[in-house]
């Protein structure tokens, strides 16, 4: 049974990915390029990176500039517009009420993260956050993974990795975890569950409070 929890956040803790396409399709009509909104928000569940590499080339456009503005416009996106997914508070409070820890690994700058944690009052129940901002390299790199299991002394086999993505997989899978496909998105490696909704994760934990 799961005990604990590494949580990715953008587009598994939290809705983020409308706010995510608003500021992609705002940076590139500043710049007079007018995208269709499904194909930017297909590019962003992929990765940031990957929509902005997808999106310079596609209307020729210098790709530093357009990150810059895309993530100063992403800093600015109200915490109101990425809410946390429905059921995903109530397993937060099950892993700490049975003894737990949820943490975070996440590409996500820290400083967002913080926000969004402490607008939904969420960070009492979150032992840590660790970001890539914090110098750590990008998943499917498991290096976060590995930090927060050693840190915290985690059993690997009782703790679970959630992600909306492959590289959240196989982040899990390199360092010894259980991982959990949170959507549909397609992947390659096979994780151990695969849900719809945060309520099917209150299954998979160990019951003893």
């Amino acid at each position: 049974m799961i005990r604990n929890i590494i949580w990715d956040v953008g587009g598994t803790l939290f809705d983020t990915y409308p706010a995510t396409t608003r500021a992609f399709l705002d940076a590139l009509a500043e710049r007079g390029v007018n995208a269709p909104t499904d194909w930017v928000r297909s590019l962003a569940r992929v990765s940031q990176d990957h929509a902005l590499r997808s999106l310079a080339q596609a209307y020729h456009l210098d790709l530093a500039p357009l990150a810059e503005r895309y993530r100063a416009l992403l800093r600015h996106a109200p915490p109101e517009q990425q809410p946390p997914f429905p059921g995903a508070v109530d397993v937060l409070h099950a892993v700490v009420e049975r003894g737990g820890l949820n943490l975070i690994a996440t590409h996500r700058d820290r400083a967002l993260v913080e926000i969004l944690l402490a607008h939904y009052h969420l960070r009492p129940l979150f032992a840590a956050v660790y970001s890539t901002s914090d110098g750590y390299p990008r998943k499917p790199d498991p290096a976060m993974l590995d930090d927060l299991a050693l840190r915290f002394d985690l059993t690997r086999e009782q703790t679970l990795a959630i992600g909306d993505r492959e590289i959240d997989m196989q982040a899990g899978q390199a360092a010894g975890m259980r991982t959990c496909l949170f959507g549909s998105a397609a992947t390659r490696v096979r994780p151990d569950a695969t849900i719809q909704h945060h309520s099917e994760l209150l299954a998979l934990l160990d019951p003893r409070a």
